[in-house]
């Protein structure tokens, strides 16, 4: 079993792999990335490898005792935390009850215990943390999942052994998808669209909104005058609830109109034709004034919880920008 089935970052696999294989692991990982990237499957991997108990040869074997646990969310030495239900960030409390309940004590099985965080950690609760992950109590291994080193105290950070885990390579993530029953064609065109994450290709293969979302943003790319504008902005309206996916399909689009133009290679290749022609209709300087709007949108958007209202101003503002570059107003 080993690693192998990690897939888009063989080189740190490989290295991790080999560490526990060996013994000779650190005490603490950060594994960072954007959602979707993989960072909770390695940090899982490494959690089990350290504790599955084969003598000899790559780990996790996946047929122990210690790894079947482990599989079925058994083992009394695996221990995974994340921010409470209705918070947004693992509190102080979370982690003094972490040390004082688990770390602090001998692990109930064997002499290793997996420690996972994942999660956004407050200041306060990274400080609470920092003597255990300078010295942890013999046989405890820590592994932190974050998006970027940024949400990170530098104390923290010099005390873990960081792993970036950006972009996944595209021939991996071809595989990876296509080792999930996805034909060759759609994983190719998820791994374009989705840069190579896995996880989100994934996610969007199993989404049915998100192609009809696509179809929506393809219809109003294009131009229009403003008589059109109340029935495009209500089949907008509709998709509050996944307001950043549509403005990221937005995005795309608009981006590979501009690789179109410079004759360079797109991601949405099934719509090759649909993105020629918006290449056409829109200048360079369009496009640009464009994502401009989907970046203040975005903006916008950052930290709201509830997005309905707040999306009914950024689609209005959207769509008005595109009658205005295609100099709607006029007719």
């Amino acid at each position: 079993m080993g690693f192998q089935g990690f897939y888009g970052h063989k080189q740190i696999a490989d290295e991790l792999s080999a560490s526990f294989a060996r013994g000779t692991n650190a005490h603490g990982y950060l594994f960072i990335g954007p959602a979707g990237c993989g960072k909770k499957t390695l940090a899982r991997l490494c959690a089990q490898a350290l504790l599955c108990v084969r003598e000899n040869g790559e780990k996790p074997c996946g047929q122990c005792r210690a790894c079947k646990s482990f599989i079925a969310g058994t083992h009394p030495d695996l221990i995974e935390i994340s921010p409470e239900k209705g918070k947004t960030a693992i509190s102080i409390t979370q982690i003094r009850d972490l040390i004082n309940q688990h770390i602090s004590l001998r692990p109930y099985e064997g002499d290793k215990r997996a420690v996972i965080i994942t999660g956004t950690i407050t200041p306060q609760a990274q400080n609470a943390l920092l003597k255990t992950l300078e010295e942890p109590p013999k046989g405890n291994v820590i592994f932190i999942t974050g998006q970027n080193t940024a949400q990170f105290l530098p104390t923290v950070l010099s005390r873990l052994r960081t792993y970036n885990l950006a972009t996944a390579d595209y021939e991996a993530s071809i595989l990876a998808l296509t080792d999930k029953g996805i034909d060759r064609q759609k994983a190719a065109l998820l791994s374009n669209v989705t840069d190579g994450n896995i996880g989100k290709a994934i996610e969007l293969n199993e989404s049915s909104v998100y192609w009809e979302m696509r179809d929506t943003a393809l219809e109003i790319l294009r131009p229009m005058d403003k008589t059109e504008l109340a029935g495009l902005l209500n089949k907008l309206n509709g998709y509050f609830e996944n307001a950043h996916m549509m403005l990221d399909i937005i995005e795309t689009l608009l981006t590979d109109a501009q690789r179109s133009k410079a004759n360079a290679r797109i991601y949405m290749t099934d719509k090759q034709f649909e993105i020629e022609r918006i290449a056409e209709n829109f200048s360079t300087c369009d496009i640009s004034a464009l994502l401009d709007t989907v970046f203040q949108g975005r903006q916008r958007l950052s930290g709201m919880v509830n997005l309905q209202s707040p999306w009914q101003v950024v689609s209005e503002r959207l769509l008005f920008k595109i009658v205005e570059v295609t100099k709607g107003w006029q007719k």
